[in-house]
């Protein structure tokens, strides 16, 4: 086991010491042994991806720092500084990457050229999953072949097809499955799209377009010209590879400029990552493949990631993910991957979970989002600000769990996305909550002492759990539905314990039932020792019943009481004022 030190000046010698370093490309070259330490200089940039060696119990391979001053980067941006005039004020430059997601202009991020610039149009037909159809069809104002239509099919799905096709009000397009899955789901009439990764659609400064063909670049320089611009683009795919590989710690490293991955791993157990900082990253930030175990993310920065910034998608057991910062991810429409679980700040799939002391700020979709069989933890987090893209999600969003805890975080300004969703006519409003308890197996959830503030829906919302789904200690605080109960038709809920929890200023109800069944709500569960506020007027419950007979109406809590037996010992105070955390 040796220790090889890593600058950008280095050389070919031993590598054991700063005099004798190596370069990135003699890293590269090199096989290591398990065990052995990789330090790269501090303050020095290197270029290019690679790929890690497998430690052994006791003694994992590292990749870490050495010297004074920033962190080493790993980068995978590259200048582009010859420019040629295509018209107007809209330069190419010629670059040869199989795929481009990552375009930076003066160290900002920047958006494919779209049409229209800012929310969506509307289709209103569709054949499967090959076309959709509608007057706004045959009103683009170019042939968009070539490019790529953006769908919102559903709330929480946004698919990226390229089109094949357009004849008179229909366009035709490939479900190929180029970046995430977008064959799961045929598009819904009345939704919305745009079009992208067009020339035609590059109109605005910071705007731009990759031809595969031609390898160029074309990019908007606004009203001026290239000169004295910083274009940067990610020329490579992802920065570090740790797949099939155990025992591996990363610390101290910044990556940056990948267009798929900052830091991958799979089918591997026993990853530590700490005091690292990924930024500006074309997809995931760090993405964990399906069966990576014992991975411990520990005081990590995310910033810009286009699609999800910590992911473990699929069978990831025994993962933990604490003091991290995750910033502003998913924050161009268009740019994350088709499918499910694109968009979330942090977000693991598997057993034995924990998410404490973590920070997540701007999200596209969820903020933090987990599924698992058995045992999540998620405590002490703050998120603010989530679903800003796409929606029906949540700050916390639990999916098909059992055994969760939720457990002290707090969770404020749930933003929701309704522009392309027109379809839900009857949910014309952001559809996003606090935290959401979802599937129809979510089982053993216990939610408590969170402070949760501000949104148009939810502030907690259960969708037809059957079983036990606990909350106590809460505050929810200016949502337009403080808790709102979902009973889907073919479920039953009866295992819900709501008690001692503060419902405060809520816009519309302090609590909805909303029941599409003919089912007897009194057998929910318990409800008892709850503060019911909401901002004006004294009909502070709501329930719907929406089958065929059922009637729906607003209540008083003593209604509520009378009627249902529930919250004997809760009280109502429209006057109540608390401020907030």
């Amino acid at each position: 086991m040796a220790i090889y030190y890593i600058k950008s000046n280095g050389g070919t010698g031993s590598g054991l010491s700063d005099d004798d370093a190596w370069t990135f490309e003699k890293l590269k070259a090199t096989t290591l042994a398990a065990g052995d330490t990789i330090l790269f200089k501090r303050g020095h940039i290197f270029y290019g991806a690679f790929s890690t060696y497998s430690g052994v119990v006791g003694s994992p391979t590292t990749y870490g720092a050495y010297g004074t001053g920033e962190n080493p980067i790993i980068t995978g941006l590259t200048e582009l500084t010859s420019w040629t005039l295509e018209s107007g004020n809209i330069y190419y430059a010629t670059l040869d990457v199989p795929r481009l997601n990552m375009v930076l202009l003066d160290d900002v991020v920047q958006g494919m050229g779209r049409y229209p610039n800012i929310g969506y149009l509307q289709y209103t037909g569709s054949t499967g999953n090959t076309s959709i159809s509608g007057t706004t069809v045959g009103a683009i104002p170019f042939d968009p072949i070539g490019g790529e239509v953006v769908i919102r099919k559903y709330r929480w799905i946004l698919d990226r097809h390229p089109i094949t096709s357009r004849s008179s009000n229909v366009l035709n397009y490939s479900a190929a499955n180029e970046y995430g899955n977008n064959s799961n789901y045929n598009p819904v009439n009345n939704n919305g799209y745009f079009i992208q990764n067009h020339l035609s659609t590059v109109t605005e400064e910071g705007e731009w377009y990759y031809d595969t063909t031609l390898n160029r670049l074309y990019m908007h320089f606004g009203a001026g010209n290239p000169t004295g611009r910083i274009v940067r683009i990610a020329s490579i795919d992802k920065n570090i590879v740790s797949n099939s590989k155990n025992y591996v710690n990363f610390s101290n490293l910044t990556l940056e400029g990948a267009n798929l991955v900052g830091l991958e791993i799979g089918y591997t157990g026993n990853i530590n990552v700490t005091n690292c900082k990924i930024i500006n990253q074309g997809g995931d930030a760090i993405y964990g493949i399906q069966g990576s175990g014992f991975v411990a993310i520990d005081n990590i920065i995310v910033d810009k990631a286009l699609n999800n910034g910590i992911l473990g998608e699929f069978e990831c057991g025994n993962w933990t993910v604490n003091n991290c910062t995750v910033t502003n991810i998913s924050q161009i429409a268009g740019m994350g991957k088709s499918g499910d679980g694109a968009g979330n700040g942090i977000s693991v799939n598997g057993n034995t979970i924990v998410i404490d002391y973590n920070t997540v700020t701007n999200s596209g979709y969820n903020g933090i989002a987990t599924s698992s069989s058995d045992s999540v933890e998620i405590n002490n987090n703050i998120v603010d600000t989530f679903c800003t893209i796409k929606d029906d999600g949540a700050g916390i969003y639990e999916y098909d769990s059992v055994n969760v805890n939720i457990d002290s975080n707090k969770v404020y300004n749930a933003v929701g996305a309704y522009a392309g969703s027109e379809a839900y006519f009857w949910e014309a409003y952001g559809k996003a909550a606090g935290i959401y308890i979802d599937g129809f197996l979510s089982a053993n959830v216990v939610i408590t002492n969170n402070y949760v503030e501000n949104g148009e829906w939810g502030g907690l919302f259960i969708n037809s759990s059957p079983f036990i789904v606990e909350a106590y200690g809460n505050t929810f605080r200016d949502f337009a539905k403080g808790i709102h109960v979902y009973i889907a038709t073919g479920q039953t809920v009866d295992e819900l314990n709501i008690h001692n929890n503060r419902i405060l200023k809520s816009r519309e109800y302090a609590l909805y039932i909303e029941n599409r069944v003919s089912y007897d709500v009194g057998s929910i569960g318990v409800f008892d020792v709850n503060v019911y506020n909401i901002n004006s007027g004294t009909e502070a419950i709501y329930v719907s019943n929406t089958f065929s007979g059922g009637v729906s109406r607003p209540m008083t809590l003593k209604q509520w009481q009378s009627d249902f037996g529930l919250d004997l010992n809760s009280f109502s105070n429209p006057k109540i004022m608390i401020k907030s955390n």
